[in-house]
């Protein structure tokens, strides 16, 4: 059974929102660096790039997840969104465990870009989300 226009234009948007969080984590990324490297030297600008990586990869396992579990009908949407956010923190978590056990990083500042990241990938996730809430539960667009 082929997919219908509704279900690709919602692909091609979830698509769209995990580019979307790349970009404004690495604009993010540019605006940031020059403080972070003033305040915290050339490390705090290595840990702040870590940092927003870990928080982009968290991001886009909860698109993933979201994407995947939405699949099953407007009746799974909301359950699809919280088992993405779960999806995030474990990620998220994970792997800055891992980069703190490493010890290679000032880890205060690693910390903040990565909850800083965690802030705005979680903005544009939101933005996302309710431009295409519509596509997700079969109303018309907002």
């Amino acid at each position: 059974m082929r997919p219908s226009n509704a279900t690709k234009d919602l692909r091609r948007r979830i698509a769209s929102m995990g580019a979307w969080t790349a970009v404004v984590i690495v604009a993010t990324g540019i605006v940031g660096v020059w403080p972070t490297r003033a305040l915290a030297g050339d490390g705090g600008a290595v840990a702040m790039a870590a940092g927003l990586v870990v928080a982009v990869l968290g991001a886009w396992v909860s698109q993933l997840v979201t994407l995947a579990m939405s699949r099953g009908g407007p009746q799974h949407v909301a359950v699809a969104a919280l088992a993405g956010l779960g999806a995030r923190f474990v990620m998220t978590f994970g792997l800055a465990v891992v980069v703190l056990f490493a010890r290679a990083l000032p880890t205060d500042t690693f910390l903040l870009w990565v909850g800083i990241g965690q802030t705005v990938a979680l903005g544009v996730d939101v933005w996302s989300l309710t431009r295409i809430a519509p596509l997700m539960v079969g109303e018309a667009k907002c």
